[in-house]
Order: structure tokens, then sequence, then C-alpha cells
């Protein structure tokens, strides 16, 4: 840059900002938070692309602005900063929908050791009793959220209602009971 001659950090290129933003970590700085807001509509349309929804996409673009901060110093300026981003970007979508396979079998393991509206016992007893033994397993608050919502079929709304607690936690508790589930299931599973 001539002497005399001043941009502002949002004239930047990426390189720049990029190389500025390394200097300050472990801190999050100026030109970190422009690099996000230039590159954010980008990062969540692939991301909506890949997870087919937009609370996911949303997700995961958080998520991705937390990888690049821990990921930033082994960033090398060799490479398209965009592309660098939307590897990352990539990979976090490929966890989210990995872990929604899991959360998926896990659920449905759940509910099929649900007891039927008829009063029958679900079709499996011993699958039944693990299940409830992984249950009680959890924190209560998770198990109340995950209970609530997968068996009860609640509203994130009405059990954040219920637990005196905001919706997104509600959907953390519910997510993380799931995830906690099926970890352990699989854990016991011979077949693991």
């Amino acid at each position: 840059m001539a002497a005399g001659t001043f941009r502002s950090q949002s004239q930047w290129s990426d390189a720049e900002l990029v190389a500025h933003a390394q200097e300050e970590l472990p801190d999050r700085s100026e030109s970190l938070e422009l690099l996000f807001a230039r590159h954010l509509p980008a990062m969540v349309c692939r991301a909506r692309r890949m997870v087919q929804s937009q609370a996911d996409a949303e997700d995961v673009a958080q998520e991705v602005c937390k990888n690049v901060l821990r990921a930033l110093p082994d960033y090398r300026p060799d490479r398209p900063f965009a592309h660098w981003l939307q590897v990352i970007v990539r990979n976090a979508c490929l966890g989210r929908l990995r872990r929604r396979r899991r959360e998926a079998r896990g659920l449905w393991e759940l509910r099929s050791a649900r007891p039927r509206t008829t009063g029958s016992p679900a079709p499996d007893p011993i699958l039944r009793g693990v299940l409830l033994e992984l249950l009680d397993s959890l924190h209560p608050g998770t198990r109340d959220a995950l209970l609530m919502r997968i068996v009860e079929e609640r509203p994130y709304g009405e059990i954040a209602a219920r637990l005196g607690i905001g919706e997104s936690a509600v959907k953390m508790r519910v997510a993380r009971g799931r995830r906690a589930i099926a970890d352990r299931y699989l854990e016991r599973s011979p077949s693991a």
C-alpha cells in the first residue's frame, strides 16, 4: 500500500484480513469478524444445500466460525481463503449429517421401545429395558426434555415453558440426550 493511502479494513482483501487476524490470535478481531460477515451468506447457502435445513445451516455456520478460529493459525496464504473456508463448511455439514443419522437410529430405537397406545407391551422388552436403563443414566434435565419431545411428542416451545428454559436450550438437551443414548447403546451392542 502506498504511503498516504488509507483503506478501511472493509476494503482489504481476504489475504490481508487473514494475515491481520492471525496476528491478533487468540483473540477475535475486527478482521476476523469482517471475514465472517463477507463469507457468511456463501457459508449458509452451501450448508443449507447440504443439510437441507435453514436452522441446521445456521448452526453449521456458527460451528464453522468456531472451527475457523481454532484452525486459523494453520491457514496457509497460498490457498484461497474462500476455498479453505468452504472445505471447513463441507466438513462441518458432513459431521452434522453423521450426527443426524446416529440420532435417527437412536430415535427409532427409542420409539420402538415406547409402549403402544393400546396398552400392549413394546415389541422387544429387552430393548425397552436397555433403553430405560440408558434414559436413567442421563442428567434429569436432559432426560425430561428428551422424554417430553420423543415419547410425549410435545413441541419445543411447550417443553421450554414447562422446564422454564429457552427453546434453544431444549433443542440442545434433546439433541444431547439422543446422541448420548445412541452412543451408549452402540457401546453396549456387541455388533458395534
